[in-house]
């Protein structure tokens, strides 16, 4: 019998509730459970070394935060989906039973999605000085690596280096580094391309470039991306839309790929992501469109 945690999104109680029916399924089944919420991170972590299967309760936003916990354990993931458009999810709550059963019947197979890492530099000038808390910082995602400006409405300026190597600078509200998984999130909003999820690449979105390169670059997985920030009123850094960072003038983040993968169980055939983002592009369109209308 396998040990399987369920998380789930707090806010939603339609959520929790179906996660505590699952709980009490696998239990009379034999398999041994723990139950948390996604948010809790403390709680989740010393369950993840010794779990067989994660299985996430709520929108995109709780399978980022499993995503990036479970991976340095190899735990693979089985996704319900709460959200809007679910990107990310593989099933329906009323088609979980089933997802189970193939998952426990070998009827499934991983998915296999890179992770970015991002690590705060100090800038050389301050290299000797101790350093102190802010740099040497490391962040995880599974979506995307945001520095941005703040809320002064004026621009940026970031000295992009590719494998020490520069490459451009650009005059902009920001820029978006994203993963395959988080071309479809707000490197999408961004103009960016929408990118297998499969591939082992790296995008660099530009936000709002002023005179300069507007379109995204795709680079090889096993690049290394170093970002300078240069600007008088400061910039954030933005991981998955958490852990906002305030950067001073001439900081630096370093981006690369992270060494372990995110494993999501997947039940339909491979092909199945393109017939899935058509629907759901269409759906998010059909719905800005009333937005708008009303």
């Amino acid at each position: 019998m396998s040990r399987i945690g369920l998380v789930y999104q707090p806010r939603l109680p339609a959520a929790i509730e179906l996660a505590k029916t699952t709980r009490d399924r696998l239990e009379r089944e034999g398999h041994a459970t723990w139950l948390a919420s996604a948010w809790a991170e403390e709680e989740v972590l010393p369950h993840l070394g010794t779990t067989d299967l994660l299985v996430t309760f709520g929108g995109d936003g709780t399978v980022l935060r499993a995503g990036r916990l479970a991976a340095p354990f190899g735990v693979p993931i089985l996704t319900v989906n709460f959200g809007r458009l679910g990107f990310l999810t593989e099933l329906a709550p009323h088609q979980l039973d089933a997802g189970l059963d193939a998952f426990f019947q070998g009827r499934s197979w991983l998915e296999r999605r890179i992770l970015l890492e991002a690590q705060i530099l100090p800038p050389p000038t301050r290299l000797g000085d101790g350093c102190g808390k802010q740099y040497h910082r490391r962040f995880t995602a599974l979506n995307e690596v945001v520095v941005s400006r703040g809320g002064a409405a004026r621009v940026i300026r970031l000295l992009i280096a590719i494998d020490d190597a520069s490459y451009t600078t650009y005059i902009a509200d920001g820029a978006i580094f994203a993963t395959p998984t988080g071309s479809t999130a707000y490197a999408l909003a961004a103009g960016g391309a929408i990118l297998d999820p499969s591939l082992d690449v790296l995008m660099i979105t530009p936000l709002a470039a002023h005179l300069g390169l507007q379109h995204s670059i795709v680079l090889p997985g096993d690049c290394t991306i170093t970002v300078e920030v240069r600007s008088d009123h400061g910039a954030y850094l933005s991981v998955d839309g958490h852990h906002d960072v305030l950067l001073q003038d001439g900081d630096r983040v370093r981006v690369v790929r992270a060494e372990p993968r995110a494993l999501l169980v997947r039940l339909g055939p491979r092909s199945a992501f393109y017939a899935q983002l058509g629907e759901r592009l269409t759906r998010r369109l059909i719905e800005a469109k009333d937005e708008h209308a009303g």
